[in-house]
């Protein structure tokens, strides 16, 4: 059921992150796993990614586990009590459970076996999930304020000059536009 797993020192979000963070991030990110599923999770299927579940919470100092839904096709009772049992270890072990484009089928079987609740962060795409889990990785770890620069620093890194940076950054306006919208398309 687990098609592939990866940690925030392999695969970042798609927010541009300064080097210094990108190279903090990969020193910590292994703290954060993804889980991506596929196919139909029902009792076997289920069982073998609790047991892989616990597995990874004695093999390494976790603070995030992410579970991405989106290629799962659908889910049993019993994967409902599995991951009742998930969300229970994960508590039990201080780390956060993150669920990813969980459709409404799998979140009525989940809610009826206590496997969500109001502790475990849900998020339509994993790209959300993945910047939400390097913020708290940035925070958890007290990330100096030197790596949290503004966007002014980020500008002058990348043109070179302080003064050209904060005269871009003033004629900068903030572009609004929900998670389905484009800025620009490729060619454009």
């Amino acid at each position: 059921v687990i098609r592939h797993q990866f940690g925030l020192d392999e695969r970042s979000s798609s927010l541009v992150r300064s080097h210094e963070e990108n190279s903090f991030l990969l020193e910590h990110g292994r703290q954060v796993q993804v889980l991506v599923l596929s196919g139909y999770v029902f009792f076997g299927s289920a069982n073998s990614l609790l047991e892989h579940v616990k597995t990874l919470t004695t093999e390494r100092k976790l603070g995030v586990v992410i579970f991405d839904f989106s290629s799962v096709t659908g889910i049993d009772s019993s994967a409902g009590a599995s991951f009742a049992k998930i969300r229970t270890l994960l508590m039990k072990n201080g780390i956060q459970q993150v669920m990813v484009a969980v459709s409404a089928q799998s979140a009525a079987i989940l809610n009826a076996s206590s496997g969500l609740g109001a502790d475990v962060r849900r998020y339509d795409h994993l790209d959300a999930a993945l910047e939400a889990a390097e913020e708290e990785v940035l925070t958890a770890y007290d990330a100096p304020a030197s790596l949290r620069g503004s966007m002014v620093d980020w500008l002058a890194d990348v043109v070179g000059s302080r003064g050209h940076a904060e005269e871009l950054f003033g004629l900068m306006a903030p572009a609004s536009c929900d998670a389905n919208s484009y800025l620009c398309h490729q060619g454009d």
